[in-house]
C-alpha cells in the first residue's frame, strides 16, 4: 500500500533515526523532513493535492443503552470472555490474564478501552467502536490477535473513533502481536508502537499518525 499525508506543513511528514520507510509511494500535499541513516523509499512526492477520507462511507453503529454501566475491569490471571454490547465505562484490564473478545461489536461509551497486562488477547470478527469521549490504551507487554469481521457493513473496520472525538489513542503490543484490519481515529491522533509482525492488512487513518520503535505494517 501507500501513504497519503493530507497536511500542508512545512514538515507534514517527518521521519528520524535509522529506520528504513518502504511503501509503494508516497505523497505529501505538504513538505518532509528526513534526519538519521534511514531512508524513504520511494522519495516522497510534494505539494500532491489532498485526497478525501477512504472511510468516509462508514455509518457509525447505533449505541443504545448500556449493556455495562460501570466500568468493567479484568484483573489477576487467568481466562476470560468478554461479549458483545455497549460498556458505559470502558473496560480495563490489567495481570497476567488472557481476554477473549467473543465475535460482534463492542460500543465503548465513555471511560476507555485501556488493555495493560502480560497475558494474551484474542478477537476475531471484532469491531470497536470508541464514542462519549471515550479513548483507545494498549499497553505493557500483551500479546493481541485481533482480526476484524469480513462481512456486513462495518467488514474491515477493527476500530472505528467516533469523527467528533479527538482524544488520542495509544495501540502497543508485544513482538507478537498482530491487528488485522483499518485503525480508523479520524479526529485523534494514533500512536502505533511496538515490533508486531507484518499482518494480512493494516490500514490507518487518523488525523495524527505517530510511529514509534520497530513497529512494522
Amino acid at each position: 500500500c501507500g501513504l497519503m499525508d493530507d497536511s500542508n506543513a512545512t514538515q507534514a511528514f517527518d521521519k528520524t533515526g535509522s529506520g528504513v520507510f518502504t511503501t509503494t509511494n508516497n505523497g505529501i500535499t505538504g513538505g518532509y523532513a528526513e534526519t538519521g541513516s534511514g531512508s524513504i523509499n520511494p522519495a516522497p512526492l510534494t505539494s500532491v493535492p489532498p485526497i478525501s477520507d477512504p472511510l468516509s462511507y462508514l455509518t457509525a453503529p447505533t449505541v443504545g443503552a448500556c449493556t455495562h454501566s460501570t466500568q468493567v475491569n479484568y484483573t489477576g490471571s487467568g481466562s476470560n470472555i468478554a461479549t458483545p454490547g455497549v460498556y458505559c465505562g470502558g473496560i480495563h484490564q490489567t495481570g497476567s490474564n488472557n481476554l477473549t473478545f467473543n465475535a460482534g461489536n463492542y460500543i465503548i461509551n465513555g471511560g476507555s478501552l485501556n488493555l495493560n497486562g502480560s497475558g494474551m488477547d484474542t478477537a476475531s470478527g471484532v469491531t470497536f467502536y470508541i464514542t462519549g469521549g471515550a479513548n483507545v490504551s494498549f499497553s505493557g507487554s500483551q500479546t493481541y490477535m485481533f482480526t476484524a469481521p469480513t462481512t456486513g457493513s462495518l467488514a474491515a473496520i477493527l476500530f472505528f473513533q467516533d469523527r467528533s472525538d479527538s482524544s488520542a489513542a495509544v495501540i502497543t503490543g508485544s513482538a507478537t502481536s498482530e491487528f488485522n484490519g483499518s485503525l480508523y481515529f479520524p479526529a485523534a491522533q494514533l500512536s502505533y508502537n511496538g515490533s508486531g509482525p507484518l499482518t494480512s492488512y493494516t490500514i490507518l487513518v487518523a488525523d495524527t499518525i505517530i510511529i514509534n520503535g520497530s513497529a512494522n505494517i
